[in-house]
């Protein structure tokens, strides 16, 4: 089985300079060739709140594109009968790791792709007001989670560099900044990602009584698997932890903010067990950091830009109207 994920900017491009039913037109042209090519698209939760995010907040135009963008999702994952959801990276690992699945956990995400059918088949201001304590929740949820992300990263650069009064560590000692990227790009630091990840998971399945108590010993060989599994995000939080050694390299700024996002979307990323079955999952994006994460994980094959993906799946159809698109 082949799945695809779009992420957040591949909907938004879709949708920008479009109508709705331009939209719905492009979607389902496209959405006819992953049909012949056998191809499951699903919605990714992650994707879902960034553009949620953005919907719930000023009625600007950056929330009417991720309005229309919502559309495209529906469109194109979803019709007036079902819609399909991947599990997000939590999920993953708790049934990976510890087979076992927080059925509340996954509500939410179901909860999700239902406001997505809304927007795709009601009218968006009753859908708005419907869901807009969610939405509330969605943004409070979203300011925690990158907060939460970057008071980890400061204990963990004050630890290198007790006397850093930014995000840049290191810019007076070169010899320590050079052993800093050293260690950014090592082993260890694979091994630590990984563990902490386990650990995380570990914690909060014990905290809910849904698993039994584990010896260190087998939480280390958990992060020991988690390592060869899930490189593509693990390079792409190495990449990160990178730029702290760079003059002026601001973790507060949006753009930076969304790291932690995309850390999450490179969990679909690579040899992977989804819904119990063995599948070719791709993640369609344009974002370089992301595709040079894949790259070094040995995933390239994986990610493609969205017209490389068009590419791809006209190309197996023999006689196709290329007009269409």
């Amino acid at each position: 089985m082949e799945i695809v994920i779009f992420d957040t900017n591949a909907y938004r491009n879709i949708a920008t300079d479009k109508d709705v039913k331009d939209i719905e037109t492009a979607v389902l042209h496209f959405k006819q060739l992953e049909q012949k090519n056998q191809i499951v698209s699903l919605m990714h939760p992650i994707v879902i709140k960034e553009l949620l995010y953005h919907v719930a907040g000023e009625r600007n135009s950056l929330h009417y594109l991720c309005v229309k963008a919502l559309k495209a999702m529906f469109f194109h994952c979803g019709d007036n009968v079902r819609f399909g959801v991947l599990a997000d990276f939590d999920l993953q690992i708790s049934r990976f790791f510890f087979k076992v699945i927080d059925p509340n956990r996954e509500r939410i995400d179901t909860q999700l792709g239902e406001i997505v059918c809304a927007l795709g088949l009601k009218d968006t201001d009753h859908v708005l007001k419907r869901y807009q304590y969610n939405l509330k929740q969605i943004r409070a949820q979203i300011k925690e989670t990158e907060d939460f992300f970057k008071n980890q990263l400061k204990g963990f650069i004050k630890k290198i560099d007790p006397n850093a009064d930014s995000w840049s560590i290191l810019q007076n000692d070169a010899n320590k900044r050079k052993k800093a990227i050293e260690y950014f790009k090592s082993e260890q630091i694979e091994k630590e990602i990984s563990l902490g990840y386990i650990s995380m998971a570990y914690q909060n399945l014990l905290s809910k009584g849904l698993i039994p108590t584990e010896s260190n010993e087998s939480l280390l060989k958990k992060g020991e698997v988690f390592r060869e599994i899930f490189q593509a995000p693990i390079q792409l939080y190495k990449s990160l932890l990178q730029k702290f050694v760079q003059p002026e390299f601001d973790m507060d700024s949006k753009s930076r903010e969304n790291f932690v996002w995309d850390i999450h979307i490179m969990f679909t990323i690579g040899d992977h067990v989804v819904s119990g079955t063995i599948s070719q999952l791709y993640l369609i994006t344009s974002d370089n950091e992301m595709i040079n994460a894949a790259k070094n994980a040995g995933f390239l094959s994986k990610v493609f830009s969205y017209p490389e993906y068009i590419e791809l799946i006209r190309g197996r159809i023999d006689n196709y109207d290329s007009s269409a698109i």
